[in-house]
C-alpha cells in the first residue's frame, strides 16, 4: 500500500485541499452571508417602494376626491352665478320698462296740456282771424282812422305770427303723439 512518505504527501496534499475547502467555504459563507444581506436591502428597498407607492394612491385618491368636490362646488357656484345674474337681468329690465312708463306718462300729460292750449289757442286764432276780417272791412270804410288802424294792423300782424308759430307747436306735437302711439301698440 502507501509507504509513510507517500502517507505524508497525501496528508500534506489532504491538509492543503482542507485548507483551499475551508478558504472556499469562508468565501461561499461570505458571498452568503453578503447575498442575504443584499437580499435583506433589495426585499427593504421593495416594501419601502411598496409603501411609497400605497402612499402614493392614497394621495392621488384624496387628491382625486377633492378635485371631485371642488369642481361640484365650482358647478354649483356657476349655477347660482347664473341665476343672480338671470334674476338681475329681470329685475332691470323691469325697472327700465318702469322708468320708460313714468317718462311716457308725464310726456302724455305735458301732451295732452299742450293739445287743450292747442286747442284753446285754435278757437282764439279763428276768433282773431274773424275780428281782422272785420277790420279789414270796417278799415275799408273808414279812411279818416287809418293812423290807428295802421298800429292794429302791425299787431294783427305780429298775433298773426304769434299764431303760425302757435300751429307750427301744434303740428309738431301732433306728430309726436302720433309717434308715441305707434311705440304703444308694437
Amino acid at each position: 500500500m502507501f509507504n509513510k512518505k507517500e502517507i505524508a504527501e497525501l496528508r500534506s496534499e489532504i491538509s492543503k485541499l482542507n485548507q483551499v475547502v475551508d478558504e472556499a467555504n469562508k468565501n461561499i459563507g461570505a458571498l452568503k452571508s453578503s447575498s442575504e444581506d443584499s437580499k435583506k436591502i433589495i426585499l427593504e428597498k421593495i416594501n419601502d417602494i411598496t409603501t411609497r407607492q400605497v402612499s402614493y394612491f392614497e394621495e392621488f385618491d384624496k387628491s382625486l376626491t377633492a378635485f371631485n368636490d371642488m369642481n361640484l362646488r365650482y358647478r354649483k357656484e356657476f349655477d347660482s352665478l347664473g341665476n343672480f345674474k338671470n334674476q338681475l337681468t329681470d329685475k332691470i329690465l323691469e325697472r327700465i320698462d318702469r322708468e320708460v312708463k313714468d317718462e311716457l306718462q308725464k310726456h302724455f300729460a305735458k301732451l295732452e296740456l299742450e293739445k287743450k292750449n292747442f286747442e284753446t289757442l285754435s278757437k282764439e286764432l279763428e276768433n282773431l282771424k274773424n275780428e281782422i276780417q272785420k277790420l279789414k272791412t270796417i278799415s275799408e270804410t273808414i279812411k279818416a282812422i287809418d293812423f290807428e288802424l295802421v298800429n292794429y294792423t302791425k299787431k294783427l300782424a305780429q298775433e298773426d305770427h304769434e299764431k303760425l308759430r302757435l300751429m307750427m307747436q301744434v303740428d309738431n306735437l301732433q306728430k309726436l303723439i302720433g309717434k308715441i302711439r305707434q311705440g304703444k301698440h308694437q
